[in-house]
């Protein structure tokens, strides 16, 4: 079954503090900006994590 895409937007959040400054990334259904994915960090121990919801288009 082929899969179908899903047309996104792309918001990006820079977040800056005296320690260190990171960007986390979260992409939104275009149509009802309904989270789809995100790229965020966690921390020096865990790095970055990825989210990716299931959702039907």
């Amino acid at each position: 079954m082929p899969s179908q895409g899903i047309t996104t937007r792309l918001i990006a959040e820079s977040c800056v503090n005296p320690d260190q400054s990171f960007l986390n990334l979260y992409w939104l259904r275009a149509t009802d900006n309904r989270l789809v994915q995100s790229r965020q960090w966690t921390g020096p121990y865990l790095g970055t994590m990825t989210t990716r919801l299931q959702v039907t288009p």
